[in-house]
């Protein structure tokens, strides 16, 4: 059996055409000067192991990069120039390396992080040409990643981090603003050697892939290596945080598969709808988890869009359910909160919940359920809560609990009427 056997089937897709190329010399864009006039590569290998800072000063004309630029490991790179690039250009970063944009616009020159301690700040990019804005792909190890402080708009990724046959330990990405991209806008894909990262204080403005292509269209998304029967952290992505996002006009905002130990807090969503992204087969919802174990989902508000906690599936076929939750401080103008839940000895628990039109839809069961502080009022025709215990069949027969207990205190119901 091969590596990829393992490989999460959603989200296998995503990394087609980042095979770097060799550095190729053209007469660049009209307007800018080329690669070959200047010989960027040479210039900051020739200032290798500068202590100051390196600076491109700014100019008139953009810099056009027509392949792969290596940035010297250790370097403090500062950049004021604008950058245009082709489908073969990129800077790529590793070692203990700082890279500063100040002032500078970058169209189609991606940054390719292979491994180390590496800061980015001030990054301002667009452009379709490439799969993503910020690939960190490559070997590894990676520690202490910075990414702060950046915008990306009208291209396909924001950041895409692909962790198979790598590992990562720590980084914050912080202060990101994203509009109408295509793909997702942070994608964390396939990393259960990552630990102690940390997603805060972005904002997101449209995702909307009209070519169709399946799973794109998430706003921030994890995903580990696959759904195991025993929640195996081995082959989780783990001890993550989600915090202070806001997102508008796109299918998904929140998105995590084979997770465990993170926590997901203060998301704010508008126009969560599935008319973005028609065709990429996924839920549309405000936060949406598959298969995951041990976290904590809260403060929660959101005029459109579902909380979807779901089992794990490969082939259509049910693996794992959700276990060991805390969902706490929703509020919901409009979606339903669902479960696909279970585990012998479990939990979950439900805190402050407030859905103005939607219902409380728990399939499966825990061990020991908490409903306190939930007000429901339901769409027309339909139950404020509806529970199926019987779901835990086939297949997840095994995360049925023998003796389940349920805990229910301050419950508003209101039917639609």
């Amino acid at each position: 059996m091969t590596d990829d056997t393992f490989l999460l089937m959603r989200r296998r897709t995503l990394l087609a055409g980042l095979a770097a190329a060799p550095l190729l010399v053209s007469a660049g864009r009209a307007g800018a000067q080329s690669l070959g006039d200047l010989r960027l590569q040479e210039w900051l290998a020739a200032r290798a192991g500068s202590a100051d800072p390196v600076i491109i000063p700014a100019s008139r004309l953009p810099l056009s990069i027509t392949g792969p630029v290596f940035v010297p490991k250790g370097m403090n790179l500062v950049i004021r120039r604008d950058l245009v690039g082709t489908p073969k250009a990129e800077l790529v970063l590793s070692g203990t390396t700082s890279i500063r944009f100040e002032g500078s616009r970058v169209t189609d020159v991606p940054l390719r992080l292979t491994g180390g301690t590496i800061s980015i700040s001030g990054f301002d990019y667009r452009g379709y040409l490439h799969s993503a804005a910020i690939m960190i792909q490559g070997a590894g190890p990676y520690r202490d990643l910075r990414i702060e402080d950046f915008k990306v708009s009208d291209a396909n990724f924001g950041i895409l981090r692909h962790g198979h046959g790598s590992s990562l330990t720590g980084a914050v990405i912080r202060r990101g603003r994203f509009a109408r991209l295509r793909g997702d806008a942070i994608e964390w894909n396939v990393c259960p050697r990552d630990t102690g990262v940390l997603v805060e204080d972005h904002e997101i403005d449209g995702i909307d892939d009209p070519l169709g292509r399946p799973n794109w269209g998430i706003g921030i998304g994890f995903a580990g290596a696959k759904y195991d029967q025993g929640w195996d952290r081995a082959v989780s992505v783990k001890k993550f945080t989600i915090r202070n996002i806001r997102g508008r006009s796109l299918r998904q905002l929140i998105h995590v598969e084979a997770g465990t130990d993170f926590t997901i807090e203060q998301i704010v969503g508008h126009d969560i709808s599935d008319r973005y992204s028609a065709k990429s087969g996924m839920p549309s919802a405000a936060v949406c988890c598959y298969g995951c174990s041990d976290f904590n989902v809260s403060g929660v508000t959101a005029d459109s869009g579902s909380i979807l906690l779901f089992a794990g599936a490969l082939h259509n076929i049910y693996i794992v359910p959700s276990t060991n939750f805390t969902l706490s401080d929703v509020k919901l103008a409009k979606g339903d909160i669902q479960t696909e839940m279970g585990g012998a000895n479990s939990f979950g628990r439900f805190r402050r919940i407030d859905l103005a039109a939607g219902s409380m839809r728990l399939n499966g069961a825990v061990a020991n359920l908490e409903l306190t502080d939930v007000a429901v009022r339901s769409a027309r025709g339909k139950k404020p809560i509806l529970e199926n215990p019987d779901f835990l069949s086939g297949p997840l027969t095994r995360f049925r609990p023998k003796a389940p207990n349920s805990k229910r205190t301050r419950l508003t119901l209101r039917p639609g009427v």
